[in-house]
C-alpha cells in the first residue's frame, strides 16, 4: 500500500513537470498574424504582426534544398504582445526561373539555440 502511494505521487510529479515545460514553450513562442507578402519588381516585401515575448526573431530564405539568405535577426521591442515586423529581400538573377518558389522561414530560438515555432511562408513569383 505504501509503495502504491509513492508510485502515484511520482506519476503526479512527472505530469506536473511536463505541464510546466509546456507553459515555458508557449511563453517563448512566436505566432504571426496578418502576413502580407508582395513582390515589387525583384524585391520581396513582407510585413506581419508577431505575437511574442521574444526580443529577437530570425528568418532564412530557402528555395528547394538551397539556402538563399542566411539566418538574419529581427530585433523587436521588449515586452509581450503584438509587434510589427517587416523585411525585404532582393531576388538574385535566375531565382524566378527555378521550379520551386522561395520560402521565408521565420522563427524564434530557445535558450539553447534551437528553432521554436517556425513559420513557413511561400513566395509566389
Amino acid at each position: 500500500m505504501k509503495y502504491c502511494r509513492i508510485f502515484t505521487f511520482l506519476i503526479l510529479l512527472l505530469i506536473l513537470a511536463a505541464c510546466n515545460e509546456e507553459s515555458k514553450s508557449i511563453e517563448e513562442g512566436l505566432e504571426l498574424h496578418n502576413i502580407n507578402v508582395q513582390l515589387k519588381g525583384n524585391e520581396i516585401q513582407l510585413t506581419a504582426e508577431a505575437d511574442t515575448a521574444l526580443s529577437e526573431i530570425y528568418y532564412v530564405i530557402e528555395q528547394g534544398e538551397e539556402m538563399v539568405q542566411d539566418e538574419t535577426v529581427i530585433t523587436l521591442p521588449d515586452g509581450e504582445g503584438v509587434k510589427e515586423i517587416s523585411l525585404s529581400y532582393i531576388l538574385p538573377d535566375g531565382m524566378k526561373e527555378k521550379d520551386e518558389p522561395p520560402v521565408i522561414v521565420i522563427y524564434g530560438k530557445s535558450g539553447d539555440g534551437e528553432q521554436i515555432q517556425p513559420n513557413y511562408i511561400p513566395v509566389d513569383l
